[in-house]
């Protein structure tokens, strides 16, 4: 999870303030793309997931994570850390636009 995250991370707002002007729209496009391809990882990968587990991944919070679940229809079970997420695969055109 560390090299994936490790480059959400560097597109992070923080990071993003060092960018010039031009370039930052370009970085924040790039973010939103890294975590849409790291969200359809998840989603492929795992039947669950530990909220801070997949928060760590995506270089979010865990309250950021569960309404990023709630908006793709996956369950959150309650639990300590934030609980637990049961990704469901992304729609085939959704997953049209991941990286690869």
């Amino acid at each position: 999870t560390g090299r994936h995250g490790d480059a959400i991370a560097a597109c992070a707002p923080q990071v993003g303030a060092a960018w010039t002007q031009p370039l930052a729209p370009v970085v924040q496009r790039l973010r939103e793309q890294l975590v849409h391809h790291f969200v359809a990882l998840i989603a492929r990968s795992y039947a669950t997931i530990p909220v801070e587990q997949a928060a760590e991944m995506l270089r979010q919070t865990p309250a950021d994570v569960a309404a990023l679940a709630a908006d793709r229809g996956w369950a959150v079970q309650p639990g300590p850390g934030g609980g637990i997420l049961q990704p469901k695969p992304l729609p085939q055109e959704a997953a049209a636009h991941d990286l690869r």
